[in-house]
């Protein structure tokens, strides 16, 4: 015969430090929180570099998002779409109350920087554009007829800026102000290109001047006193002849 079962009636205490509960905690991050629209600027010294750094941030995002793996090369619209990322995240760091306003079609304020400028907001790229009187021309493309307003002191500003100094092989300022204009309003342009020549090593090397080297000692020959020829030997040519003696002449 079997034994029987024996019921046993056990309390567990909660605050037991054995049998303690566990909780558990979910937390959910998209790919927006995890991985930042651009990488620190301060860390680049190239706007190329930055750029492409940038199109490939994209590109995991767009991986997380689709859960699509891509292997290929960076693509145009991929950098374009750095490009205007960078151009963005400028106007919103140093014009973030005038992004605003104009994204909101309301009038900029007396006391901005851009109060004298004809500025417009694109809905398009999501920018701050300059508003011309070049909009009947035909020639130009629609950066040159609105070119992207810029802060100077920003740092994807004078990365930009060196960026076209080195494509035009360190030539004068005015070459590198003509490129800047066709697709930038940068304000205060020509002084932030001065900075940036002021600060470019091939620049400086070529402003250089040569070391003027220290000159040695000068032979005994040019700082004994002057000798008059004949005074330990002579030769006689048939005859005396007549040399100068201060202010006469003698044989």
């Amino acid at each position: 015969e079997w034994p029987r079962e024996i019921e046993h009636d056990l309390k567990i205490d909660s605050d037991n430090l054995e049998m303690k509960r566990l909780e558990y905690t979910f937390i959910n991050f998209s790919a927006q929180d995890l991985i930042p629209d651009i990488p620190n600027p301060e860390r680049f010294s190239k706007w190329t570099r930055l750029l492409r750094a940038t199109a490939y941030i994209i590109r995991v995002r767009n991986i997380l998002r689709a859960k699509v793996f891509i292997r290929n090369e960076i693509t145009v619209e991929e950098l374009y779409e750095a490009e205007i990322n960078l151009y963005r995240k400028v106007q919103m760091d140093s014009f973030l109350e005038e992004y605003k306003m104009l994204k909101q079609g309301q009038m900029i304020k007396k006391t901005s920087r851009l109060f004298s400028l004809s500025c417009t907001f694109r809905e398009e790229d999501k920018l701050m554009r300059l508003d011309g009187r070049l909009n009947n021309s035909s020639s130009l493309n629609f950066d040159t007829k609105h070119p992207i307003i810029l802060d100077p002191k920003h740092r994807i500003t004078k990365l930009i800026i060196q960026h076209y100094h080195e494509n035009a092989y360190h030539f004068g300022q005015e070459i590198v102000l003509n490129k800047l204009r066709c697709k930038f309003w940068i304000l205060r342009m020509r002084q932030a290109v001065k900075n940036v020549f002021h600060n470019c090593q091939h620049c400086s090397n070529r402003r250089a001047n040569p070391m003027i080297p220290i000159m040695g000692q000068l032979p005994l020959c040019r700082i004994e006193p002057t000798i008059r020829p004949f005074i330990k030997c002579g030769v006689d040519y048939f005859g005396p002849f007549e040399v100068a003696v201060k202010s006469s002449r003698e044989k």
